[in-house]
């Protein structure tokens, strides 16, 4: 193996630049092979002949899967180099001591061995777009284009053996950002190394004969004579000629079209090298090969993989974006990934965009301006616009007549048939936060009441909607009766208008957690028949607003079941530091969402956890969750901690509520000394595993709490927790080592009235109040649907 290769990267529609390449390089460096990637090759094309050893993107050591998924989300110029560094690492894998990657698009008039040689040397060499300031008159190449497409031109670069760490670096930020974005300072493979000369050692170039092209030709005019030409006054090394068409050969690129700042007019010898260059094209077969059609355009199903389907799907692999169901290896499976883009995958928790609809408003900004919010309030303006639009409509077609014509997609544009039988339970929470399991403990409340029932929101499916009967999975709205399960600050979706709007049933909003303040809520301004609340607070505001006229007619507060039916899982508390001594004690706090107030009932946390726990002589630690607070809220917090003490331990990253469920039964105490109305999640899920609690009168769990169950500390003057109250109340815990007996004596008489049969009876009586639910007999004739 010889110490040292080249490399070139192409579609199939390139042959011809890449036989011209081969041709000029190994005529000028004898001995050093050259290799192109064909990235929409297959075996056969391992024949060709004129561009070296050929390789396959199979070849480069990536997984079949992420492959797959470059190819869908790139198209063929973003594809090709964002493979620019995985080929560079396999040849050195190879065991070529330094290798040199050329554009398709340059040919060499002079040796490279010395470049290849400062590879080897020193890792890395890079060569600017330009070596001298572009004069300001607006001609083009200017200096906004370069900064927009990145200081290095990557049409060539020589990388050493010892470049290896800079090859995984900039691989890893191929993988999904070798997008053409200049919007969000991105361009394909150039713009990541303009941080190389911080991040890596390299040797920047500024032998000006190297990489000769249209963006530089003003400062390195041409010279000499055949086999001993000039650019600039050095050796002329190699010409880019980026954008040049044989076809059209007045013109030196097709990227300068509007006012260039080199015309082939006025230089002579620039001309014709061009022509020359031009006939060695034609003679390689540029005119049969340059309308030869890349592979990945399409999927072997013959659905085009337009930009916004690509985008869409970028922005789902990327976590940008969260569909309903994730979309099938659309290489491996395509006509899988064609029905996914006509299903129901995007919007408001209840899929009412399909995907094509979604990548068709994604890739549109007219579309993003008119339809702002549509995944909430106008989601079905969007629909009722894509319906009629020719051009919508035509590129939803183009998916569709690629599919056996048996099969139908629904994509929820054809009204469901409503049922006067049973409830419609929505599900309409964020997945990962505690609304959401808190919504999923109370849903499957509802299930254990007589159905029948539809159950829409599939994010997190409610536990006994898999597979009891009477239970119909959905993703439209299709009966009169409707119980909402959402945040209290969350939107009303469109789908959930037009059903208030047009039903005649009864409508509940349960709305869960009281921020700002429900009355206030969205939930609160729609047109709810029935409004149920986990607050105490909450209900009796409302209740009052009720009487005086200016809220919902019917107010209710329910309760939600302390334990979830649901497994947690082995989560590990070493990730939030609850690993600690034999003996010692943890007091656990969930700062929860971030209000008016939270802040200083967290500090006053600190100040009765300091007070506390230098009054009682035993090792103990509090662990404060902060996750969901504002950085600035953090930060007060972490200062107010200091640096000096270890017994406040500040846990900053995401905790699911399943994990707190975890820490829960792991600490040693619970303490929530909240003045406003948190969820109060936590505090459930330390009382059903019997951990001791202290709680303020202020919280909102205290539906489920009484000074049996619970530390209850009453609020002062000012309305927060107090303070002297606080301290005995904690140093008792910290004291009694029999604090966890008598809470599990506690936690045995909450967990049987707050159990989830518990909490379905009473739902069960408030459900049947008027008559909405029908009799069991209506349900059997559901069972199995």
């Amino acid at each position: 193996m010889t110490s040292f290769g080249a490399c070139t990267i192409i579609a199939r529609n390139y042959l011809a630049q890449a036989r011209v390449l081969s041709a000029s390089f190994a005529s000028l460096n004898p001995g050093v092979p050259l290799y192109t990637l064909v990235v929409d090759g297959d075996e056969a094309d391992r024949s060709l002949l004129g561009i070296g050893e050929v390789v396959l993107p199979a070849d480069l050591g990536l997984d079949s899967r992420t492959l797959h998924s470059m190819m869908t989300i790139y198209d063929v110029m973003e594809f090709s180099t964002s493979l620019k560094p995985a080929l560079l690492m396999h040849l050195i894998r190879r065991g070529h001591k330094a290798v040199a990657y050329f554009d398709p698009d340059i040919q060499l008039f002079a040796s490279v061995a010395d470049v290849l040689h400062d590879a080897e040397a020193g890792g890395i060499v890079l060569t600017p777009h330009v070596l001298t300031p572009f004069p300001r008159d607006g001609k083009i190449v200017s200096e906004q284009m370069v900064m927009t497409a990145g200081i290095y031109n990557l049409g060539f670069i020589a990388v050493g053996a010892s470049a290896f760490r800079f090859l995984a670096w900039w691989n890893d930020r191929l993988r999904f950002d070798a997008i053409s974005d200049p919007a969000n300072a991105l361009f394909t493979d150039q713009r990541f190394i303009d941080w190389v000369p911080s991040l890596f050692a390299c040797t920047i170039s500024r032998d000006r004969g190297l990489n000769v092209a249209h963006w530089n030709l003003h400062e390195r005019p041409l010279g000499g004579v055949a086999g001993a030409l000039t650019a600039g006054g050095f050796p002329l090394r190699f010409l880019h000629f980026s954008g040049y068409d044989p076809r059209l050969p007045w013109l030196l690129s097709k990227h300068t079209q509007e006012n260039p700042r080199v015309l082939l007019s006025e230089h002579p010898l620039l001309r014709t090298l061009c022509d020359e260059y031009g006939d060695a094209l034609i003679a390689a077969g540029y005119l049969e090969q340059r309308d030869v059609a890349y592979r990945f355009d399409t999927l072997p199903n013959g659905v085009r993989l337009t930009s916004s389907i690509r985008r869409l799907v970028r922005s789902v692999e990327r976590g940008d974006i969260e569909p309903l169901t994730p979309p099938p290896d659309a290489f491996e499976h395509p006509d899988a990934f064609a029905s996914w883009l006509l299903r129901p995958a995007f919007g408001d928790r209840l899929a009412t965009l399909t995907a094509i609809e979604f990548a068709v408003w994604s890739g549109r900004s007219d579309l993003r301006s008119a339809f702002s919010d549509v995944l909430v309030s106008t989601g079905q303006a969007y629909k009722d616009w894509f319906a009629h639009d020719p051009s919508a409509q035509q590129a939803k077609a183009a998916v569709e007549s690629r599919l056996a014509p048996v099969e139908q997609i629904d994509d929820g544009s054809r009204a469901p048939q409503r049922s006067s039988l049973g409830w419609a339970v929505v599900v309409a929470t964020v997945p990962g936060t505690d609304e959401h399991e808190i919504a999923v403990r109370l849903a499957n409340s509802v299930l254990l009441t007589p159905g029948p029932f539809s159950v829409i929101g599939l994010h997190t499916a409610p536990d006994r909607a898999a597979q009891a009967p009477g239970i119909r999975l959905v993703e439209q709205i299709d009966r009169d009766n409707m119980i909402v399960l959402l945040a209290a600050d969350q939107a009303v979706n469109s789908e959930i208008s037009l059903a208030l709007d047009h039903g005649h049933g009864r409508s509940i909003a349960v709305v869960l957690g009281d921020a700002p303040a429900v009355s206030d809520s969205p939930a609160s301004r729609a047109a709810f028949g029935e409004l149920w609340v986990t607050s105490r607070a909450a209900a009796e505001r409302l209740a009052a607003e009720t009487r005086a006229g200016t809220a919902v007619q019917t107010v209710r507060q329910v309760s939600f079941p302390l334990e979830s039916t649901r497994s947690a899982g082995a989560v590990s508390t070493s990730e939030w530091m609850l690993d600690r001594a034999e003996g010692d004690l943890i007091v656990l706090c969930d700062a929860g969402r971030p209000g008016r107030s939270t802040v200083d009932d967290l500090l006053l946390t600190l100040e009765v956890f300091r007070a506390a726990n230098d009054a009682v002589a035993w090792p103990s630690r509090l662990v404060v969750l902060t996750a969901q607070l504002p950085v600035a809220d953090r930060e007060r917090l972490a200062f107010a901690v200091g640096t000096d003490r270890r017994d406040v331990i500040l846990v900053s990253s995401q905790v699911t509520p399943a994990e707190k469920g975890v820490l829960a039964r792991a600490a040693d105490i619970v303490i929530s000394l909240h003045s406003e109305q948190p969820l109060g999640l936590v505090v459930a899920d330390a009382m059903a595993a019997a951990t001791p609690v202290v709680a303020s009168g202020g919280s909102a769990q205290l539906w489920a709490t009484d000074s049996s169950t619970a530390s209850l500390v009453p609020l002062d003057a000012d309305g927060r927790a107090d303070f002297a109250h606080s301290v005995r109340a904690l140093s008792a815990l910290l004291r009694a080592s029999s604090a966890r007996d008598r809470q599990s004596r506690a936690a045995a008489s909450a967990l049987h009235d707050f159990s989830a049969e518990a909490t379905a009876a009473r739902l069960g009586l408030l459900l049947t109040a008027t008559g909405a639910m029908q009799p069991e007999a209506s349900a059997e004739s559901e069972q199995g649907a």
